[in-house]
């Protein structure tokens, strides 16, 4: 028996429904302006640009608000996107890297010696400072349009930047643990 033809739009409703819920604070703003992002017709030149979209219907300064002030439940936010990843798709991530370097901040917690391609201490490519890192979830499928023109080009969020726990020595091991 064929599935029913509401069948998706039950589901595009329920994942709405859970998207919502995990903005714990100002979540009407936030999920406006994540349909905005979504729906906006070309590529989002800035942030204001996304109030003059059509389906965020409050003011510029709500945009604002919502970004300084809003929060989101990222473990719920993770867990829905990886519970809607489409069938069928490669399990492919990106993963960046970057250091911030506070090579004078020598009594920071946490900080450590991170690789730096550019930047050496006493002959050596290392740096002190934090070293984060984002995963981002790539998807295979050909985009379209003159703005989208890359094949590869990301549509899941990257996750929030993370550090490696000490029971990961390796970013290696870090990203692996991540993703699964």
């Amino acid at each position: 028996m064929p599935a029913s033809p509401t069948a998706p739009a039950a589901a595009l409703t329920c994942f709405r429904s859970a998207l919502y819920r995990s903005f714990t604070s100002w979540p009407d703003a936030l999920f406006e302006l994540t349909e905005a992002t979504l729906c906006a017709s070309g590529p989002v030149a800035s942030v204001p640009h996304l109030s003059l979209e059509p389906c965020f219907r409050r003011s510029h300064g709500s945009l604002y608000k919502s970004l300084a002030n809003g929060d989101i439940d990222t473990g719920m936010l993770r867990d829905l996107l990886a519970a809607n990843r489409p069938e069928g798709w490669p399990a492919v991530f990106a993963v960046d890297a970057s250091t911030w370097d506070r090579c004078d901040a020598e009594t920071s917690p946490e900080r450590g010696f991170y690789y730096h391609a550019s930047k050496h201490s006493n002959g050596q490519p290392i740096v002190a400072g934090w070293s984060y890192q984002w995963i981002s979830q790539l998807s295979w499928a050909q985009t379209r349009g003159p703005h989208r023109s890359m094949r590869g080009a990301s549509r899941w969020p990257p996750t929030p930047p993370t550090r490696p726990s000490p029971s990961s020595p390796t970013w290696s091991s870090y990203s692996a643990t991540t993703v699964t």
